[in-house]
């Protein structure tokens, strides 16, 4: 099948090692470890260098995308994406966050009527809507709910190589330290199990702007942040 992965969301750079960028590259390798053929559209050209096994062609204009030699687009749901609404295809929507409401909680204002008006005709045009939770599939309109299936995000298994069962019991939390991440919550958890069992440990991989303010709020000798780590 030939796919076109469409991300209008123009603050992820899918060749970088952020968290949206990850889950796309894992999602184009497993497509085309199905066998499938699979092209990108995005909205800005790329900042870092892309994988060696993810060199596909990349678009950065919907009119330069080959529509006519595709067989499905899918698309990862962004705030203002309409192009579902202007292209007669087989359409998968993926829905991994509920934007407009990140949006107004933690961002600039927007306009929410025109916002919700895109999401809901967005999902009512796609043939099939992807949640990866329940939770999310509550985000899609209610005539829109026929079309859900609940998926829940994976680990790429193989980014990760066989090793020893550690002999120290760890949590680990992998990904960047936005508000809506509420990291906040599993160190507070984790300092308080730590008082009955003292031997665990806590691994931070990941960054942000907050990283320095995490470091010292929670500066401990069982909580230990690693920064970023490539893949």
């Amino acid at each position: 099948m030939r796919i076109l992965y469409v991300n209008q969301d123009a603050g992820i750079d899918w060749c970088s090692h952020a968290g949206g960028a990850t889950h796309i590259q894992s999602v184009v390798r497993a497509m085309r470890r199905l066998g499938h053929s699979v092209h990108i559209l995005v909205r800005k050209p790329p900042q870092y260098p892309c994988p060696p096994d993810l060199d596909i062609p990349c678009y950065l204009q919907p009119e330069a995308a080959p529509w006519t030699k595709c067989d499905l687009v899918y698309e990862r749901y962004s705030l203002w994406g309409d192009l579902s609404l202007h292209y007669q295809l087989p359409w998968h929507l993926e829905i991994n966050a509920p934007l407009i409401e990140e949006q107004l909680r933690y961002r600039t204002p927007i306009d929410l009527i025109r916002a919700t008006q895109i999401r809901d005709a967005v999902c009512r045009r796609v043939q099939r809507i992807i949640a990866v939770s329940p939770s999310l599939s509550a985000y899609v309109p209610p005539d829109a709910q026929p079309k859900v299936a609940i998926v829940p995000n994976c680990v790429d298994r193989q980014m990760f190589y066989p090793r020893p069962l550690p002999q120290v019991f760890a949590f680990g939390y992998v990904g960047s330290m936005r508000p809506w991440h509420d990291l906040d919550t599993p160190l507070q958890a984790f300092l308080k199990l730590h008082q009955r069992y003292p031997s665990i440990n806590f691994h931070v991989v990941g960054s942000s702007a907050r990283e320095q303010q995490y470091r010292e709020k929670y500066a401990h000798p069982h909580v230990h942040f690693h920064g970023v780590v490539p893949p």
